[in-house]
């Protein structure tokens, strides 16, 4: 891997597109849906009833179902009920696609049996490329986080083991991670860290945190106060990640998430700092609300 890739772009080449599930029993409609949805670059699955539907979500996860309401044997209510039902798929969003009218009661159906939007016919591609992509984006930014979690988890047994052990797994993971010792000191930066702020361990260790955040941003870590587990949480008492502005060792300047984290290595209190580069996500955001 170069070694100017982003820890976001690593985590995009390990992981495999997400797959949305189309549901429909007309072949033409299903064929017409997977046009639309090819300049999004997601791996679209046919299911021509809704029985082949609940074999899918069996098989594999979905970011997203597009289901035809109106299908013989097992209609998209009943067959969205029941994925509903399956441990994996409870909170797979379903957006139904109809050409039926915005009748109340058909509506109230098909929020009751798990739905979270609708495509009324005649469908537009833009649309449906529109809601897709928002629904897709959510997914990437969950099994992201997932990751973060899962890493601190693993750095957590590996604590517990040896300081070896924990640099092994440091080195492993996507995304950047920073960890300092008391005082805010900077102890090691993994090979994604140091790609993404483009520093050597020697220009990094010893150095204070903030090295890595812009100047006129520093205030936003030290402004925020920590939940129990080290999480920032926002005025209203919510863990979140922060978002702000990175530098680099050049300079330059680029959009920061930065998740927070508090671990005991020994008598020793230290410091996680998960960090990612989100300037593609920001500007893909703004111009989908644009």
């Amino acid at each position: 891997m170069k070694a100017d890739v982003s820890p976001a772009e690593a985590w995009k080449v390990s992981q495999p597109e997400p797959s949305i599930l189309v549901v429909n029993d007309s072949e033409g409609q299903r064929i017409a849906m997977r046009a639309m949805l090819r300049p999004l670059g997601v791996v679209v699955v046919d299911a021509d009833s809704g029985a082949a539907a609940l074999h899918a979500v069996l098989r594999q996860t979905f970011a997203l179902i597009l289901m035809a309401v109106r299908m013989p044997m097992i209609d998209g209510f009943e067959t969205a009920r029941a994925i509903r039902q399956g441990r994996q798929s409870s909170r797979t969003p379903i957006i139904f696609v109809t050409a039926f009218g915005r009748e109340d009661t058909e509506t109230l159906a098909a929020y009751s049996s798990g739905a979270v939007d609708f495509i009324f016919a005649p469908v537009v591609p833009e649309v449906v490329r529109a809601k897709v992509s928002v629904f897709v984006e959510l997914f990437v930014q969950a099994q992201q986080l997932q990751q973060s979690l899962d890493s601190i988890t693993r750095l957590n047994a590996a604590l517990r083991d040896s300081e070896a052990s924990t640099q092994a797994v440091l080195d492993s993971v996507a995304d950047g991670i920073v960890t300092a010792g008391e005082g805010g000191l900077i102890e090691s930066v993994n090979p994604a860290a140091r790609a993404l702020f483009g520093y050597r361990d020697d220009e990094a260790i010893g150095r204070p945190l903030s090295l890595m955040i812009a100047p006129d941003h520093r205030d936003d870590l030290q402004a925020l106060p920590t939940a129990p587990n080290g999480r920032f949480k926002d005025a209203g008492g919510i863990d979140r990640p922060i978002e702000t502005l990175g530098r680099r060792k050049d300079g330059s300047t680029f959009a920061l998430e930065v998740e927070h984290g508090e671990i005991k290595r020994g008598d020793q209190d230290l410091t996680l700092a998960f960090v990612r580069d989100i300037s593609e996500r920001k500007a893909y955001t703004e111009s989908l609300e644009h």
